[in-house]
């Protein structure tokens, strides 16, 4: 029964904390290959993904207030 191959696919390996950034970023620009996304939507855990966006599109914001502030000044 070992050789036997089986049945149930391996469940592909999760993303950390970093890869999840790595993630939002470049879908932010545009530049993940589709192949690539494809295998993003397997491993990625949607909670990492929409928290670590979360933060991304705060940091943004404040970002674009700071500039705003600097070029008013």
């Amino acid at each position: 029964m070992a050789d036997k191959p089986s049945l149930e696919k391996e469940q592909p390996k999760t993303y950390g904390f970093w890869k999840t950034v790595l993630i939002v970023l470049c879908g932010h620009i545009g530049v993940r290959p589709s192949k690539h996304r494809q295998v993003d939507f397997e491993c990625a855990n949607g909670v990492h993904v929409f928290v670590v966006a979360v933060i991304y599109f705060l940091l943004v914001i404040f970002s674009l207030i700071m500039l705003v502030n600097y070029i008013v000044k």
